[in-house]
């Protein structure tokens, strides 16, 4: 708090009086919580009102007012150009220079309707966003969209350029995957098929090159941040056609904002949101689609009954410590066992996820058994699981990486391969490389395993950590087969009763414009 107690000090300087001291720390605290604004009183309202404009000025001061709601200029700032550009970008209709000859049905025949809704209804916006779970289809929904403004257009206006962008490097990966599979199953024509190079990137290394687009696509909305949508809203160019992508009911963004919800729950909005309704991911245990369900509705008997009796769900609690440690080792040695038979696995199949760091069976914990046991089952480190924490161009290394180690601990310069990639670099050469064997709940987003196990924190040692419904949500949805999951019941039923809301003005910002 070191830098808030600064800032206080030098509001207090501007003259800041005693009484609203606490209230500006308290909108410091949330900002850290994730939200932008923080509601005052009518008393309180009066009392900054009287402050000099250096304290107390959309335009010239350090904090603002909104809609009886304390923000950081800076952030006031943010969400009024946001929602004044989205508002602008919903209002615009392309020129309808629509090619007579086509026709939705004919490119997608296997879309249900809610998809081929939201493709046609795409075509001429400039902005599209299109919503819905996993498994509802918004990848492929999005290439036909992207098809659709390629082949439904006059063909004498040549291709567009177009940029995929996604949050992190996995997600990247799997947005280009999907994409590519999407084009593949859809009826396009030849000049069209020029989309299947297209390779998805990381939204951080292209907002420097964003403004040469056409069409600018972004997967996982839910997950970018207030000042990084600014940044994309101002680089782009006005012409340029938005389409995002997004699960409204998955965690936000790790910085401050929740613009995806904000958006959903604006009537300005609603022309330019397509929810889709579908469910088409193939699945072998269809049953993870009714538990993803009962969690975003917060059915809470209904999920623990199938916690309970789904034979593709495994739940253990910590009353019995060695059981989940059997369970860590069991699912760690098939991995390693693979390594040692030099079966090479760059998709690691048993993802840990974990909602804090410290702790029995939180991230640091539950990497260190597989560290140990890898060890001791003779591999000296090779195949370990590394996490790339921050971004590096040079090696073309994004944030949220993986991969896993080739040499052993004894090899001066040891080898990393990052997974589904041809990227083999030094591990000397990473800066701040963790461990990956368990990960966060929110680097997770973006990305799914055949099995993944949900460690929730011991709610002995962790009675006062608020777990949401989002967060769960969130977790669960990163599978395609099996959940596994350490926690109580009352945990799991607090998680889905507690709902994440950030307070934002950019509701407000959204429905003034």
């Amino acid at each position: 708090m070191m830098i808030e107690s600064l800032l206080i000090d030098h509001l207090s300087y501007l003259g800041l009086q005693e009484n609203l001291k606490n209230t500006v720390l308290k909108h410091f605290k949330n900002i850290y919580k994730g939200d932008t604004a923080t509601p005052l009183s009518n008393v309180q309202q009066e009392l900054f009102f009287e402050l000099p404009e250096e304290i107390i000025d959309k335009d010239f001061g350090l904090l603002s007012i909104c809609d009886g709601n304390l923000q950081i200029t800076k952030h006031a700032a943010q969400e009024s150009r946001i929602a004044k550009v989205l508002n602008r970008r919903a209002k615009w209709q392309l020129n309808n220079n629509r090619n007579p000859s086509f026709n939705v049905s004919n490119l997608s025949p296997t879309s249900d309707r809610s998809q081929l809704q939201a493709i046609n209804d795409s075509i001429f916006r400039n902005l599209s966003i299109i919503t819905g779970g996993p498994g509802s289809g918004k990848t492929r929904t999005a290439a036909a969209v992207i098809a659709a403004k390629c082949e439904a257009t006059d063909e004498h206006l040549g291709m567009p350029d177009i940029c995929l962008l996604a949050p992190t490097g996995k997600s990247a990966i799997r947005l280009t995957e999907g994409f590519i599979e999407a084009l593949n199953n859809l009826n396009i024509k030849t000049q069209t098929r020029k989309l299947l190079r297209l390779k998805a990137k990381t939204i951080h290394s292209q907002l420097n090159l964003i403004n040469k687009f056409d069409i600018l696509l972004i997967d996982e909305f839910s997950m970018v941040s207030l000042e990084i949508m600014d940044t994309i809203l101002q680089k782009i160019e006005k012409t340029t056609q938005l389409v995002l992508l997004g699960d409204p009911n998955q965690l936000p963004s790790i910085d401050a904002g929740n613009i995806l919800v904000d958006i959903c729950n604006s009537k300005s909005m609603k022309s330019s949101i397509s929810r889709l309704m579908g469910q088409h991911r193939v699945q072998k245990n269809s049953n993870l689609f009714e538990l993803h369900e009962k969690c975003r509705n917060g059915e809470i008997k209904d999920f623990v009954k199938q916690l309970r009796n789904d034979p593709n769900i495994t739940w253990l609690n910590y009353s019995q410590p060695g059981v989940i440690y059997n369970f860590l080792i069991q699912n760690f040695k098939t991995y390693f066992e693979a390594w040692l038979k030099k079966e090479e696995k760059s998709e690691y199949e048993f993802q840990c996820l974990t909602a804090i760091s410290s702790g029995l069976f939180g991230r640091n914990s539950i990497n260190e058994i597989a560290r140990k046991l890898n060890k001791r089952i003779g591999l000296k480190g090779v195949g370990d699981r590394i996490l790339i924490t921050q971004n590096q161009s040079s090696l073309d290394l994004s944030n949220g990486d993986i991969g896993s180690l080739l040499d052993s601990e004894s090899v001066p310069s040891r080898r990393l391969q990052i997974d589904k990639t041809d990227n083999t670099i030094w591990l000397s050469q990473v800066i701040c490389p963790n461990y990956a064997y368990a990960i966060s709940i929110h680097r997770s987003q973006g990305s799914e395993y055949k099995h993944s196990l949900i460690a929730l924190p011991d709610p002995a040692l962790n009675s006062q950590m608020i777990l949401t419904r989002e967060l769960l949500y969130t977790a669960i949805t990163r599978s395609k087969e099996k959940i596994s999951i350490i926690g109580e019941e009352k945990q799991i039923a607090s998680a889905l009763v507690n709902r994440t809301n950030r307070k934002t003005c950019l509701n407000f910002y959204l429905e003034s414009f």
